[in-house]
């Protein structure tokens, strides 16, 4: 029976430091973590150690590491529990005993576990590798060992840098490997090894005082070293350059401006969130480039020329400044005829103000978010053929400065234009000649575009609703939030929501009448918008088109129209929540907002009348 039955890891290792006390006096079973339990130990006597009950041990990370004379047989322990056995026999330079009977199936990190174990030389290749995900230097310096390697399964494997680096003995064949490592940096660097794999490639190696790597993997591991000099690398060869540098922490990319990029195709995501970069690429042969989606996204610091690159083959620049905060540089020479997609692509690009005009983009079919956020722009728009363009959800949303006209944009094909304007508190512009025959969405599209005031007051449906006045008098009173829609959806809210309690017989027919057309199309309909000849055919979610705007509804006290002024906004209630939001790239990211109640009051300028409404909020934080 043991003598001692430590239940924690200190307690452990105050016996094991106490050379007086044998280690087959101890009872393990209770330990679950034993990393760096006998590193760098002057200890001579290790005898029943090989005893030892370690079933539910998780951690024997640096467990032997630097302890010299150790040399035990330990191939009857069950470590089936153990994930991390990272430098566990690191610099253990006496070592040499069976290991290949262990279940390591749960072992995930290996980093380093033989390194400098320069005795090791044993058997391992009946080990279950498949959930090991790190095994950088595992046996560099090692200089004995040489053992078949090849049932290994290093499929979760992303870097392989320095395994067998001076493992000077070491030559197997591993030609079976699944390789799917991103960093293979001085793997077989001065080992034993006669012939490489096939599988790993030679860029890693310079010639001629250049790397020539011909997979983005092998170009991805020499960018992202801060060894390497970017002006060392021929990338004659990539084709693909998608995320090369994304969320690179790399300061020098001096020698990049260098590189050959003729027969790259793919660019999407290349400098995304590569917050130092801002080296200049207008020498660069873009011209078999098909995809620049993403590619300075929220890369802060870039702000260089690129009106020099021919962009005649890209189709997909979405998202392409994104959140690139610093870059406001001419791109009005660029040939973008075969773009179909600008989704958000200046969006966030707070500082960006150049003539897009010249641009054509009749291939165009996506505009979605295009210059959200972009505080500064303010450029005229008005030639552009937007004939093929299906969305334009949130295409000038908070863009603050932007006032252009736009009434020669052909719109026929837009079937989104929900918060198109929203917030974009300069904007004041005509937009009669519009078709928007085939939108469906035009929920808030200007909400919070608080200087836009385009009307015609001679039109006939602004006449027909002056008459109409009395018979609203007598209709039941409709909450103030659905009444600052404009006077269409006053109106369209009145009636629905009034129903047959609308006064007298005329206001009977006219709520049949309406009830009749929406009836006859399946959406709301209504030639009651204020635009002039803006025809609305088919608008399925009309109601707060204009909510936001303020001051745009009819006084029924005086009967004037645009009277209302905010007084005041009383905050009522208030809480945070936060919820997981789909991003462009796919990807899923944590947002937060404000949501509650607002209390908003009013005044008319002419009569002093005085209205309040109630409405709710959400703002993101």
């Amino acid at each position: 029976m043991a003598k001692y039955k430590p239940t924690s890891k200190e307690e452990l290792q105050n016996l094991v430091n106490d050379e007086s006390i044998y280690l087959g006096d101890i009872d393990t079973s209770a330990i679950t973590d034993m990393s760096e339990l006998f590193k760098e130990s002057k200890r001579k006597d290790f005898s029943g150690i090989e005893t030892w009950d370690v079933s539910n041990v998780t951690n024997m990370k640096f467990m032997f590491a630097g302890t010299t004379s150790f040399n035990q047989p330990l191939d009857s322990w069950d470590v089936s529990s153990v994930t991390d056995m990272s430098l566990m026999f690191a610099d253990a330079k006496s070592f040499n005993q069976p290991l290949n009977s262990w279940d390591i199936s749960n072992v995930t990190n290996m980093k380093g576990m033989f390194a400098h174990a320069t005795s090791f030389n044993q058997p391992l290749n009946n080990w279950n590798t498949s959930n090991v995900a790190e095994i950088r230097g595992i046996f560099m310096s090692a200089t004995s060992f040489n053992q078949p390697l090849d049932k290994w399964n290093v499929s979760k494997v992303m870097d392989m840098a320095l395994i067998f680096k001076d493992a000077t003995n070491f030559n197997q064949n591993l030609e079976s490997w699944n390789v799917k490592a991103i960093s293979a940096k001085d793997m077989f660097e001065s080992s034993g090894m006669q012939s490489l794999p096939s599988w790993f490639n030679k860029g890693f190696q310079k010639i001629n005082g250049k790397y020539k790597p011909t997979s983005p993997i092998v170009l991805k591991v020499l960018a992202f070293d801060e060894d390497v000099s970017l002006a060392d690398i021929d990338t004659s060869a990539i084709t693909n350059m998608s995320e090369l540098f994304k969320e690179s922490k790399r300061k020098d990319f001096s020698g990049i401006e260098t590189w050959d990029v003729s027969n790259v195709t793919d660019m999407s995501s290349m400098f995304e969130n590569a917050e130092y970069f801002n080296q200049p690429l207008d020498n660069w042969d873009v011209s078999s480039v098909t995809d620049m989606n993403s590619m300075f996204m929220s890369a802060k610091s870039f702000n260089q020329p690129l009106n020099n690159w021919n962009v005649s083959s890209v189709t997909d620049m979405q998202c392409m400044f994104a959140g690139a905060t610093s870059f406001n540089q001419p791109l009005d020479k660029w040939d973008v005829s075969s773009v179909t997609d600008m989704g958000l692509m200046f969006s966030g690009v707070e500082n960006f103000n150049q003539p897009l005009n010249k641009w054509n983009v009749s291939s165009v079919t996506g505009m979605t978010g295009m210059f959200k956020r972009a505080k500064s722009f303010n450029q005229p728009l008005n030639n552009w053929d937007t004939s093929n363009v299906a969305h334009m959800s949130l295409m000038f949303s908070d863009a603050a400065s932007f006032n252009q006209p736009l009434n020669k944009w052909n719109v026929s094909s837009v079937i989104n234009m929900g918060h198109m304007f929203a917030g974009a508190t300069s904007f004041n512009q005509p937009l009669n000649k519009w078709n928007v025959s085939k939108v469906l969405s035009m929920k808030n599209m200007f909400e919070g575009a608080t200087s836009f005031k385009q009307d015609d007051i001679s039109s006939p449906e602004y006449k027909k609703e002056a008459r109409m006045k009395k018979q609203r008098a007598n209709t039941k009173k409709i909450d103030w939030k659905y009444r600052t829609s404009t006077r269409f959806g006053t109106i369209l809210v009145s009636f629905l929501g009034g129903g047959i309690l609308v006064g007298g017989l005329v206001g009977f027919f006219l709520t049949l009448l309406i009830v009749a057309i929406l009836k006859y199309f399946g959406v709301a309909y209504s030639e009651e918008l204020f635009f002039t000849i803006w025809a609305i055919l088919i608008v399925l979610s009309i109601v707060g088109v204009f909510y936001g705007i303020k001051g745009d509804t009819y006084c029924e006290s005086c009967g004037n129209y645009f009277c209302w002024k905010l007084v005041k906004t009383e905050l009522l209630s208030e809480n945070i929540i936060t919820q997981d939001e789909k991003q462009s790239d796919g990807s899923y990211r944590r947002v937060s907002y404000k949501v509650g109640e607002e209390k908003d009051y009013y005044r008319c300028k002419r009569c002093g009348r005085n209205e309040s409404c109630v409405r709710e909020f959400k703002r993101r934080i």
